[in-house]
């Protein structure tokens, strides 16, 4: 939970069962902290349950052990492709947010007649 606080991830793959916290727990941080992470649930105690808390938690997607490495490669991939369209999505409302503030400076508050 301290690296979530102190860098940036693009990806975080987690067990639900861990040594000193919980998967689940994992992905609520991620979502609060670094809402445009991905997380991914690898887990070789998977119940329907559990894949749905998950899910509802936040998790991109959640896989059950042993799992396919091509599999697992192929929802990094297509994790990483999500974070990287959210980031360029969320640049591009900030740019337009930003030329809209300094237009509506230079021009002053809108008026009605």
């Amino acid at each position: 939970m301290k690296r979530l606080r102190e860098s940036e991830f693009d990806l975080v793959l987690t067990d639900l069962r861990l040594d000193d916290t919980d998967g689940l727990t994992i992905i609520s941080e991620v979502c609060r902290l670094q809402p445009e992470t991905v997380s991914i649930v690898l887990t070789g105690y998977a119940s329907l349950e559990s894949a749905i808390k998950a899910l509802r938690e936040g998790a991109y997607d959640y896989l059950i052990k042993p799992c396919d490495v091509d599999e697992l490669r192929a929802v990094v991939a297509r994790g990483i492709e999500r974070r990287q369209l959210a980031c360029s999505s969320r640049r591009a409302w900030l740019s337009s947010k930003g030329r809209r503030d300094d237009s509506r400076a230079q021009h002053g508050p809108a008026t009605a007649d």
